[in-house]
């Protein structure tokens, strides 16, 4: 459908496909196929859309775009999508596939379905109130039901679908967490061991930690201080008076003092 029929109201039953770049008016898919666009295209909907259970929505998604329907009123959704990936080994992190201005009412998709999808990848739906995104994330190593092991390498869109549609976690994931616990813990207690043990007996109880002043304390060693100089400083030493050899008693024959 490449024209406008925005007037006119669409079913598409089992066995039947509408799709094309143009505009129709209230549609419901009740079993058939929704395809818009004629390669990768826009189609518009002008009311409301309502998708079955037993409904297909199929989008094309290259590596710059991807198919898409707009619905100016709300979009029911239910169904499977099926995303066809086109050739390329690099892709944009989210492409909306699906925009409703009045709302998707809390609805969502049944599954997704892929085709072509690139190895290392793993794809997903993401939602939003109003759109639907299709989200291929790379991933690294064996992932588990479509996650991967990278939490980095994880949207929050795929850890949405991926629970949403039923995914548990790998009866092994506990086995592998505690592991890790067991581990630090033992790293951490020989250290606290050898705390307890430095701490100096008989001025700390051995429940309490070691305050740090008291720590630096115990390190310390006393030093002795000399006791400062009684009396006021004297800039130089005291004059001493200079007496010529003995002759007399007699004061006049006193040598006269002279300044050094």
């Amino acid at each position: 459908m490449n024209g406008s029929i925005a007037s006119s109201a669409v079913t598409v039953n089992a066995g039947g496909t509408i799709g094309g770049n143009g505009t129709i008016g209230n549609t419901t898919i009740n079993g058939g196929t929704l395809s818009p666009g004629n390669s990768i295209g826009t189609l518009t909907v002008q009311g409301n859309l309502v998708l079955t259970s037993a409904a297909a929505y199929l989008v094309e998604v290259s590596p710059t775009a991807a198919d898409r329907t707009n619905v100016t009123g709300t979009a029911s959704l239910a169904g499977t999508v099926q995303a066809v990936f086109g050739p390329g080994s690099s892709f944009a992190r989210t492409y909306t596939i699906l925009s409703a201005a009045g709302g998707l009412g809390g609805t969502r998709f049944n599954s997704l379905i892929t085709t072509n999808l690139p190895a290392g990848f793993a794809a997903s739906l993401s939602y939003t109130a109003t759109d639907v995104a299709v989200e291929p994330d790379r991933r690294s190593g064996r992932g588990y039901g479509g996650l991967s092991q990278q939490p980095t390498q994880t949207s929050p869109g795929a850890l949405n679908g991926f629970f949403n549609n039923g995914g548990t976690l790998p009866p092994g994931f506990r086995q592998r967490v505690r592991p890790h616990r067991r581990q630090s813990r033992q790293c951490a207690e020989p250290a606290l061991r050898r705390s307890r043990d430095r701490r100096p007996a008989g001025r700390i109880p051995d429940d309490q930690p070691v305050p740090r002043a008291d720590a630096r304390s115990l390190r310390r060693r006393p030093q002795r201080r000399r006791p400062a100089p009684s009396g006021p400083a004297l800039g130089f030493a005291p004059e001493r008076e200079r007496r010529c050899p003995t002759i007399s008693r007699s004061p006049i024959l006193r040598c006269s003092r002279r300044r050094r």
